[in-house]
C-alpha cells in the first residue's frame, strides 16, 4: 500500500496556494459498482456543465459564464485503486476520442468526446469520499455540491471537443496521462442560478493535497 498523507490547506506550503493546476471541475456521485467497486462518478443530469482548465481555486471557474459553451467533459469516472494496482499509485488519464460518440438510434454527438478516467489509491480515494459523504448530508436542499480537483501539469495542451461528423475519424487527438503522487481536491457548495454553464458563487467546504510517496 502506498504511503499517503492527507495534508489540509492550513498546512500547505506557501508556493502551493499559487498554483495553476489542471482542474476537473464536476457535480458528483458516489456509487458502487458490481465490478470495479467504489466510484465517483458524475451527477446524472448535472445542473451545470463539466469543467477542465488550469485554474488556482475552483472559484476560478467562475470568471467564465458563457452559456452556450460544450461542456468540457463528457465522461468523469474516479476509481479506487486495489490489490496490487495500488503500488502504481494514483493517475489521472485525460483523453479526446477520435470519433464521435453514438448517443442512440442513429444519433451521434457533434463534437469529439473527452473521457476522464482517475484512478486513486485507497487512502487518497476514501478520504475524498468521506468528504463528499459529508458535503451532501449537511448542505440545504437547494444547494448542490461540487468537487474540483487538480494536479501540476506544466505546459500541455488541454483535450478540447472538435467537430466531428458521423463516422469521421480524427486524427492528432490530445490525451493527458500522468502519474499524480500530489493531488489538489476542492470541495464546495453552490446555489442553483439560470446559467447552465457555471455557478455564479462558490462556498469552499474544504481543500486538501494528497500526498503519496
Amino acid at each position: 500500500m502506498k504511503d499517503v498523507e492527507i495534508v489540509s490547506e492550513d498546512q500547505w506550503h506557501a508556493d502551493w496556494r499559487q498554483e495553476r493546476r489542471l482542474t476537473l471541475l464536476f457535480e458528483p456521485s458516489i456509487k458502487e459498482d458490481a465490478w470495479c467497486g467504489p466510484l465517483v462518478e458524475e451527477f446524472w443530469l448535472p445542473h451545470w456543465q463539466n469543467r477542465l482548465d488550469f485554474v488556482t481555486q475552483a472559484a476560478d471557474f467562475c470568471a467564465d459564464e458563457d452559456e452556450h459553451k460544450l461542456r468540457d467533459l463528457d465522461n468523469i469516472v474516479i476509481q479506487r485503486r486495489g490489490g496490487n494496482a495500488e503500488l502504481e499509485g494514483s493517475a489521472f488519464d485525460l483523453r479526446e476520442l477520435n470519433e464521435a460518440r453514438e448517443l442512440g438510434l442513429q444519433h451521434y454527438s457533434s463534437h469529439s468526446p473527452i473521457f476522464a478516467d482517475i484512478r486513486l489509491t485507497a487512502i487518497t480515494f476514501d478520504h475524498l469520499r468521506e468528504q463528499l459523504q459529508a458535503a451532501v448530508i449537511d448542505k440545504p436542499e437547494a444547494d448542490r455540491v461540487l468537487l474540483a480537483c487538480g494536479f501540476l501539469a506544466g505546459d500541455v495542451a488541454i483535450p478540447r471537443p472538435r467537430p466531428v461528423k458521423p463516422h469521421q475519424k480524427l486524427s492528432n487527438t490530445i490525451s493527458i496521462a500522468r502519474k499524480t503522487p500530489r493531488i489538489w481536491f476542492e470541495i464546495a457548495r453552490a446555489s442553483e442560478t439560470k446559467s447552465r454553464w457555471v455557478p455564479l458563487e462558490m462556498k469552499t467546504l474544504g481543500r486538501w493535497m494528497a500526498i503519496e510517496r
